[in-house]
Order: structure tokens, then C-alpha cells, then sequence
């Protein structure tokens, strides 16, 4: 989390939208073309150290020309030229840095008096007088630690002070640095002649200042050759290194795609469209004509509506008069009295003995406004659970229609129903393709890809069935909910009925010979990963329309979503960041336009950096339900909590309570809440009648009526669950 924010306080340091990337490094660097700055994974430090260094690499990234950059200096430049550069270009960028921010000041002041107790800069051991320093050495701690030093600069040296305190520009830095060499050298050669003169050895030993090698063969070698450096900038660069944290596992970073809804949703009213009911018959069986088959079919979606309402209806109507009492119970608890300006005549014969002779009035501030998208699992795994999830996702439907929710709800899937049928879903003219032969899609189509595919960005197109089906909306008229209800039961029933376990169901009110057209109706893969991505945009614009607070933005599935590792490259070489379920990797995902992030944590899914990315985009709330399956529940929801990342304490508590009430929550893990819930029979809604035995008294009666109740909330998890998040 500081890691980010220290991120976006880079770029609003440089008023520009720079990538920052924190990467295994000893020492930060600027990409000048690229505008990507990477700095080092630090290890914890005062804020004020780290503002230090943060503000210093930004004021490279806004001043220092790309020849500027230590990492960057052509190799022909000698090390000791380097830290004379470095020295004179740190004093010209971190005043222009302060002059822009004078908050750093501080910052900066704090910082390097921290690095100078801890000898960053090599002095505090050497028991040498600070003045006895080369130049160089000495403009360097002038500067970065201040004048409390009380450093001495006769009158030929202030000349450079002055000129360095007036400096603007790099081409004044390479001049000063120039002059300040060539004297260095001329020091350098004096002392080496000196110690020759005394019969000393010409050897530098480490620390002294004058680079070793080159004084040791001085009279061999043109004196030119000598290259003088600033101990101190040396020594700052050495003792750098420790401050970078190399317990940190390294980060790998992708751009988030721009999803195109146009080739992406399937709008309710489209799906109405198709029909995908079908008749079913074999040898034995007589072929009833059209008509009566159709009317077979509309008889049996009148018949599990009208069973769906009669076991759903009492509860959706208790618990809508259970959320209006907790909503405004909460509503007049924040209420306010205010006085309104106005005399109370009623007071005014007190005026004697009373102050407050004014009209008051109670303020009962309004509740925020909700709405609901919610994205529903269409994989082939779902088929045992697919018949009570529609079921459920209708109950949570019919609540918010109600109450006045705003709601959508879409299922994704990456069915190929085959060029002609994604065509017709989608709008599409009839030169549509998917793909050619080999499977690629042609640059010819490229109108119909499903994200944007800009360099460093996720290759999410790589899915070129992906769709979002809605199947219900807040926007339907009483009449199209209705029929939609109506539709979507039958179809969960028809896909109920080819599951494993309701495989031999009978059904009196679904005719045998009707099944689904699985070009129209079928169950596929998990682009969960899709559907994330996709929900930003729609999350943004669901927002807007109706003016809402908070949306609670929905994820129902029972596995894990699709690959998503391959990045776009502008060379069309496939870039892959390494499968971060199985490699202890840190990896963020970013949005470009907002400069906000997503984290996912080592041996986390991406999946979870996704949801982090869409909740700082948005400021939606997201809300996650995991179906567990009857076989290794307990394996299957520790595999799951460990993808993402984040231990959970008292594990085992909590698989009790998901044994006991049904479900399990935990929290902030991608999701705001993510629950667990138990699918196949226990999923389904089903309506527990009130049972007492004779003669029951008024608790028993009470306990019995509560009972019944919870009983009832448990089996319609998705709505209870919803009503306690947003009452």
C-alpha cells in the first residue's frame, strides 16, 4: 500500500501521468523516452527519508536530459567524471524539485541529516576534517546536508558556490563539472608529486581521495589519464544499496485493457430474440405438431414461475418490510435538530426567562443510493448448481425491482455458438468472422475485438467468444421482467435436468421432449477475468445514469477464471508474465487514465489484482459467492482462500460455521466480502414450513417463527446477503 502511494505521489510530483514500476534494483533510474520511472522496493523508513528519495527521482524525471542519468553516461566517461556529474546535477534538480514543492524542503533537510547519522556519506569513520575535503566532496555535503556543517570555501572555491546557487540549466551543469575535473586532476597530480618527492608509495589505499589504479602507474601513464572522484557521492551510492529491501519478491506489472461493450454485452432484448427450445424425440416417441409444441413450452414456463412465486413471495415481502424498518431506523438515528430562523410565538411569552425562542426543525439526512450489477458464472462446472442460481439471482432480481434497486445482471461466457449466432447477439453485419482456419483473427476484423490491445496491455482478445448475456435489467417494463423470469426458469430447469445430479428428475410441469439448442443455451469456460475487466466500464456508466452512491457490483462462480498472462508488445512478441498462482511474484495491473493500481500478492491470483483495480477505479463495492461443490468442501475453500494471497486466521472456526449457518465470509481479499456458499441441494430456495409441537407456549411459538425464518434467509443466501450489506 505505500509502495502505491508513493507511486501516485511520483506522478502528481512530475505533473505528468509517468509509469512508476518498483522493481529489484540497487538504485532508482528515468526511462527519459519512455517516461517510466523505476525505483528500488525499500525497505521500511521514516516518511520523510522516503519523500526524500522519491522527490529526488522525480526531479531527475523532470530536469535531467536522458545523457544526464549516472546509468545512462556513455562508457567512455570515466567513473570519477561520473560523480563529479552527479554531484552538480543532484544540486541543480533537488533545488529546482524544492522550488516547485516547498513542502519537500522538509523532507529533504530530515532525510539527508538521517543519511549523514548513518555515514551515507563515508566521513563519520575517517575522523578527517570535514574541511580538509576535496572540493567537490565538500560542495556535495554543502549542499545535501546544509550549512550547520559550517564547511569552508576560501575565495576562489565560493566563486563555484555562487555560480551554483544561480544554476538553471543542464548545459551550466557540464561547464562547472568540466572546470571543477580539470582542478580535481590538478590536486591529484599535486598530491601524487608530493608523496613521490617524500618517497612514499604512490598506492591510494581505499578511501583516500584519487582513483588507485591510475595514480599507481602516474609517471608511466600521461597525467591526463588520472580521474579524480568524489569520495562521498561513492560512497552514497555504495551505502544506497542498503536501503533496498531484498526480502521483497520481485513485481511484474501489466496495463488493464479498455473493454468495447458493443462487442462484448448481449442485450436482454436481443437474447429474447433467439429461441432455445427445442423438440426432442426419438423412435418411440410421437411428433406433436408446432403448435402444440410451442404451447407446451409457454405452459411450462407459466408453471415454475407461478411455483417460483409462491415459494419465494412471503420472504421477498417480509424481508422488503424488514429492510424499509432497518433503513429508516437508521435514517432518523443520524437526524438532526436545527433551528429555522423563525420566532415560535407559541415561546414568545418567555422571553423573560428563555433564550431560544426559535421555530426548530428535525433533518433526516437520506440514505445513499444503491444499485446492483451482478455477473454470474456460465461455465460447464456450474451445470449442478446453474438451475438454484438463476433461482436465487430472480429472488435478489424481484427484491430490487421492488425497492426500486437499479439493477443488471448478465451472465459470461465464452460459448462458441458459431460465427452466425455471436453475430446475431451482438448486432454484427454478415461479413462477421471470429476467426480463420488457423484460429487467428485476422487484422481485418479488427472492429470486432472485445478489449483494447495497446502495447504492455493484458491480451484478454485472445477470447474471441467472450460475451456478457444480460438476461435481466431494472430497465425491463413489468411485462418483459415477467417474460424474461419466465424464460431464464425454464432454461435453468432444462439445464438442471442434464446435470449429474438431477439428471433423473421428473418434473410434471417440463414436458420430457423439450430441451435447449446449446448454440443458443449452453454452459463453456470461466472468463471470470473478462467479466472483471468489463464490469469497470459498465460498472462507470451504470453509475452515472442513475446518479447512485455505491453500486455493489457482484461475482458468482465456482472456480477460477481463464488464463490471463500474455501481454501485447509493440515488436507482436508474446510478452507472459509468470502464472502468479504458482510463482512468488507481486503483480500490479494498472489503468493508464487514472493512474490507479491493482496488487496482487505472491502465489495470489490475477484475478485478485483485477477486483483491487475495478474497486479504486470505480469505488464500487465488490461482493463475491463462491459456489463450494459436496465433494473436499474443506480442500476447495482453503485452495480458493490461498489464491488469494492473504491467510485466514481460525480457519477452522469458520468451516463450522459454514457446516452450521450455510455460509462464510471473509474479507478484503480483492473482494470487500467474499462468501462461501454450499451449492447443489443446499443452494436451492426452498420454503420451510413453521413446525410446533402440541400445546406450544409463546417462546416456543416465537423460537419455532424465527427459526423458520433463518431457515429461510439461508436458503436464499444472495438476498439476504445483499439486504445486510446495503440496509
Amino acid at each position: 500500500m505505500l509502495a502505491q502511494s508513493k507511486s501516485i505521489l511520483a506522478k502528481l510530483l512530475a505533473t505528468e501521468n509517468i509509469t512508476v514500476e518498483h522493481k529489484k534494483i540497487s538504485t532508482a533510474y528515468f526511462d527519459t523516452k519512455n517516461r517510466v520511472m523505476a525505483l528500488p522496493i525499500w525497505k521500511q523508513m521514516s516518511p520523510e527519508l522516503y519523500d526524500l528519495l522519491l522527490g529526488h527521482e522525480t526531479g531527475h524525471a523532470l530536469y535531467t536530459p536522458n545523457e544526464g542519468w549516472h546509468d545512462n553516461l556513455k562508457d567512455k566517461t570515466k567513473k570519477g567524471y561520473k560523480t563529479y556529474l552527479n554531484v552538480i546535477e543532484d544540486v541543480r534538480i533537488e533545488r529546482a524539485i524544492q522550488e516547485k514543492f516547498p513542502g519537500l524542503k522538509t523532507s529533504f533537510r530530515k532525510g539527508y541529516s538521517e543519511l549523514m547519522d548513518n555515514d551515507f556519506f563515508g566521513v563519520n569513520e575517517t575522523h578527517i576534517d570535514l574541511n580538509d575535503l576535496p572540493l567537490i566532496d565538500r560542495i556535495n555535503l554543502h549542499y545535501k546536508i546544509g550549512s550547520y556543517l559550517n564547511l569552508y570555501f576560501d575565495d576562489s572555491e565560493q566563486v563555484y558556490i555562487n555560480r551554483l546557487d544561480k544554476i538553471k540549466t543542464w548545459d551550466e551543469v557540464v561547464a562547472i563539472v568540466n572546470e571543477l575535473y580539470e582542478n580535481g586532476k590538478k590536486e591529484l597530480r599535486e598530491e601524487l608529486e608530493n608523496k613521490f618527492n617524500r618517497g612514499e608509495d604512490g598506492d591510494s589505499e581505499e578511501g583516500e581521495y584519487g582513483d588507485s589504479e591510475e595514480s599507481e602507474d602516474y609517471y608511466e601513464d600521461d597525467p591526463d589519464n588520472l580521474d579524480p572522484e568524489s569520495k562521498t557521492d561513492k560512497a552514497f551510492r555504495q551505502k544506497e544499496k542498503s536501503l533496498v529491501d531484498a526480502s521483497i519478491k520481485p513485481y511484474y506489472y501489466a496495463n488493464c485493457p479498455t473493454a468495447k461493450l458493443e462487442n462484448i454485452i448481449v442485450s436482454h432484448k436481443r437474447i429474447k430474440e433467439f429461441n432455445p427450445f427445442v423438440l426432442h424425440y426419438d423412435y418411440y416417441n410421437e411428433i406433436p405438431d408446432t403448435q402444440k409444441f410451442e404451447a407446451s413450452i409457454e405452459s411450462a414456463k407459466t408453471k415454475l414461475f407461478t411455483k417460483f412465486n409462491e415459494t419465494n413471495k412471503k420472504y421477498i415481502g417480509y424481508l422488503i418490510k424488514e429492510f424499509e424498518m432497518k433503513r429508516n431506523a437508521r435514517q432518523f438515528a443520524r437526524a438532526s435538530v436545527s433551528k429555522t430562523g423563525e420566532l415560535d410565538m407559541k415561546k414568545v411569552h418567555q422571553y423573560k426567562i428563555n433564550d431560544d425562542l426559535f421555530k426548530r426543525i428535525s433533518v433526516v439526512p437520506q440514505g445513499k443510493s444503491h444499485g446492483l450489477v451482478m455477473f454470474i458464472d456460465y461455465s460447464g462446472s456450474m451445470y449442478d448448481n446453474i438451475r438454484a442460481t438463476i433461482e436465487q439471482t430472480l429472488i435478489l432480481a424481484t427484491f430490487c425491482r421492488k425497492v426500486n434497486i437499479p439493477f443488471r445482471v448478465y451472465a459470461f461466457t465464452d460459448l462458441n455458438s458459431g460465427d452466425e449466432n455471436i453475430s446475431k447477439e451482438l448486432g454484427y453485419d454478415s461479413k462477421y468472422k471470429a476467426q480463420d482456419v488457423n484460429g487467428y483473427i485476422p487484422n481485418a476484423v479488427d472492429k470486432y475485438l472485445k478489449f483494447s490491445n495497446n502495447p504492455g496491455e493484458l491480451n484478454l482478445n485472445v477470447n474471441k467468444h467472450f460475451r456478457l448475456r444480460e438476461y435481466l435489467s431494472s430497465e425491463m417494463s413489468s411485462i418483459e421482467f415477467k417474460d424474461a423470469a419466465k424464460y431464464w426458469l425454464l432454461v435453468g430447469e432444462l439445464f438442471g435436468r442434464r446435470s449429474y445430479r438431477n439428471r433423473h428428475m421428473t418434473n410434471d410441469s417440463v414436458p420430457y421432449n423439450i430441451k435447449l439448442d446449446e448454440n443458443c443455451e449452453s454452459l463453456n469456460g470461466t472468463p471470470l477475468n473478462e467479466a472483471v475487466v468489463s464490469s469497470m466500464e459498465i460498472v462507470k456508466i451504470f453509475k452515472k445514469q442513475y446518479r447512485l452512491d455505491i453500486v455493489n457490483t457482484v461475482f458468482l462462480t465456482d472456480g477460477e477464471g481463464n488464463d490471463t498472462y500474455d501481454l501485447y508488445s509493440k515488436d507482436d512478441k508474446i510478452s507472459r508474465i509468470p502464472r502468479t498462482r504458482f510463482s512468488d511474484i507481486n503483480i500490479i495491473v494498472r489503468d493508464t487514465k487514472t493512474m490507479a493500481e491493482g496488487k496482487a500478492l505472491p502465489r495470489a491470483s490475477i484475478t485478485i489484482a483485477l477486483l483491487e483495480l475495478l474497486k479504486a477505479t470505480t469505488g464500487v463495492n465488490v461482493i463475491g459467492f463462491f459456489i463450494v461443490p459436496s465433494y473436499n468442501p474443506r480442500r476447495i475453500i482453503m485452495n480458493t482462500i490461498d489464491q488469494t494471497g492473504k491467510p485466514v486466521m481460525n480457519f477452522d472456526e469458520r468451516y463450522k460455521s459454514f457446516r452450521k449457518d450455510k455460509f462464510f465470509m471473509i474479507n478484503d481479499v480483492g473482494y470487500d466480502d467474499f462468501y462461501f456458499i454450499p451449492g447443489e441441494a443446499d443452494l436451492d430456495a426452498k420454503d420451510d414450513e413453521l413446525v410446533l409441537e402440541k400445546d406450544s407456549g409463546k417462546n416456543a411459538i416465537k423460537k419455532a417463527f424465527m427459526q423458520m425464518q433463518k431457515s429461510k434467509g439461508v436458503n436464499r443466501v444472495l438476498l439476504s446477503r445483499f439486504v445486510t450489506k446495503i440496509a
